[in-house]
């Protein structure tokens, strides 16, 4: 995964940071396609690809331009997992509880 940010510190050179995280949506958008939708409204879907698959990325993208080093860009991504339980549980009342796995 860490590997794909330093192919988009290059890309930068030459694509504004806002056209790569736009690019990554439409390509992230593809299957859209070819799979059965699930049955939530379309707000919903439309505002979480716009948050998570395209402000997200293009901020990122933005801050890798500015000087931000691939390796820590990385990092930074991988913080979503944790505000995205904290948001969950401010925003949409989910409890936070540990996962269990019953390995054989």
């Amino acid at each position: 995964m860490g590997v794909n940010f330093v192919v988009v510190k290059l890309s930068l050179h030459g694509v504004p940071p806002m056209l790569l995280g736009a690019l990554r949506f439409t390509l992230a958008a593809l299957p859209v396609f070819f799979v059965k939708r699930l049955q939530i409204p379309l707000r919903w879907l439309f505002a979480y690809g716009l948050t998570i698959s395209f402000g997200q990325f293009s901020l990122l993208f933005y801050g890798m331009l500015v000087g931000m080093p691939a390796g820590l860009a990385s990092l930074v991504l991988q913080a979503q997992a944790f505000f995205t339980l904290i948001f969950a549980s401010m925003f949409l009342g989910e409890r936070i509880r540990a996962a269990i796995s019953r390995a054989c």
